[in-house]
């Protein structure tokens, strides 16, 4: 008989407060259990049953982490690629831009410094188009906040605060615009109906051609 241990080695986590038993998986693909207390034959039991869904669901992560620690050749930046090097023969840790030669980078890859120059070109230009757009639209935040986010591009709490991902910096700006007055939006309407559609169309007449040239950045 297959060991199902073997085959999908996992971490338990036990909590008894909890009814059913819940799986995932960390950032390494490592398989999560989390459970009532119970005995190891029964959470094996559950991993056979779920077993192609579990193979599956990892194939897909090791792809994905393949792909992040792939180095690229070129770096998004508002919508544009631009050919990235990395200068081996330094010794310094560095990440410099120039909109005419592109990326370079120094001493070996570092996708850290990639987050930050994100991050600070994402400090830089953002509040400058919420302020734009929240005065046309009399819609203002109570605050922005900045973070790296794989699959979303911006959100709104029901406390009127903005979050927007410091990935926006890869997309040209019209669809940057794009995020911007779908999150003021949700000052006005916390939800994605008719009336929250309405407004969107006022400010961005061409969102729904907007939202299918996401699918060249994601």
């Amino acid at each position: 008989m297959t060991d199902p241990a073997k085959m999908f080695p996992y971490t338990h986590i036990v909590k008894r407060n909890i009814k059913h038993t819940y799986l995932r998986f960390d950032n390494n693909g490592r398989l999560i259990v989390t459970s009532p207390p119970c005995s190891t034959e029964k959470i094996e039991t559950i991993l056979l049953k779920k077993s192609r869904w579990i193979a599956n669901a990892q194939a897909k992560i090791s792809k994905q982490i393949e792909l992040e620690n792939r180095i690229p050749t070129t770096l998004q930046f508002l919508g544009d690629n631009f050919p990235l090097d990395i200068d081996t023969n330094t010794t310094k840790n560095f990440l410099s831009f120039n909109q005419h030669s592109g990326f370079l980078m120094g001493k070996e890859y570092n996708p850290l410094l990639i987050d930050k120059f994100y991050l600070d070109k994402a400090k830089e230009i953002l509040p400058m188009s919420v302020a734009n757009w929240a005065k046309q639209m009399n819609l203002y935040p109570n605050r922005i906040n900045f973070r790296k986010t794989k699959r979303q591009w911006g959100s709104c709490s029901k406390d009127n605060n903005i979050s927007l991902s410091t990935t926006l910096m890869k997309l040209p700006m019209h669809l940057i615009d794009y995020v911007i007055v779908h999150e003021l939006a949700h000052i006005q309407h916390k939800h994605h109906q008719k009336s929250f559609w309405d407004l969107v169309s006022k400010y961005i007449p061409q969102y729904k051609d907007y939202r299918y040239q996401f699918r060249d950045y994601t």
